[in-house]
């Protein structure tokens, strides 16, 4: 299996688990607001899906991401920013059918891209500066802002549900 075909069965994993652990999410559940400073499943979620989406489609292909041009309105996210301080996170709202849309076809999107690399573009850099990474490879940019970032935001989504007494993990 070469680097590229890696990546993308890494990324199927990573949003098929962030899919699965939210499927049986209630309205209720994307709105409870955890103590302390921790955000509201509903905006975890939001966040995966705009970060996936604006990494992409804006950093990564050069274009507008998904949420600013063809899902423009569409998203099923009150407010799609890329980085949210915990006061905008706490108002953000999620209509969870429509935001799983959306999140299938960022989803897609990010394979399409996939698709039209080859292994040696892995070594290219990226600029990570404005997130205070600096100049860092293709290779840990799919690695770590994308794929660890869903799984990081995935394990988030199954704490808050553990907390509200659902089952987290759904396996």
């Amino acid at each position: 299996m070469d680097a590229i075909s890696l990546l993308r069965e890494q990324l199927e994993g990573a949003y098929r688990f962030l899919d699965w652990t939210m499927e049986d999410v209630t309205p209720d559940q994307v709105v409870w607001i955890p103590t302390g400073l921790a955000n509201p499943l509903g905006a975890i979620y939001a966040h995966a899906l705009i970060v996936l989406d604006d990494t992409v489609n804006h950093l990564l292909k050069q274009d507008a991401p998904l949420f600013a041009s063809s899902w423009v309105g569409r998203t099923g996210i009150s407010d799609p920013l890329v980085l949210v301080d915990h006061g905008r996170a706490l108002a953000i709202q999620v209509d969870l059918p429509t935001a799983r849309k959306y999140g299938r076809a960022v989803y897609e999107s990010a394979d399409a891209y996939l698709v039209t690399l080859k292994p040696e573009m892995l070594e290219s850099t990226v600029d990570l500066s404005t997130i205070g990474l600096g100049t860092r490879t293709l290779a840990f940019t799919l690695n770590r802002i994308i794929l660890a970032h869903l799984d990081n935001m995935t394990g988030e989504v199954s704490c808050l549900k553990g907390l509200q007494g659902a089952r987290g993990y759904p396996v």
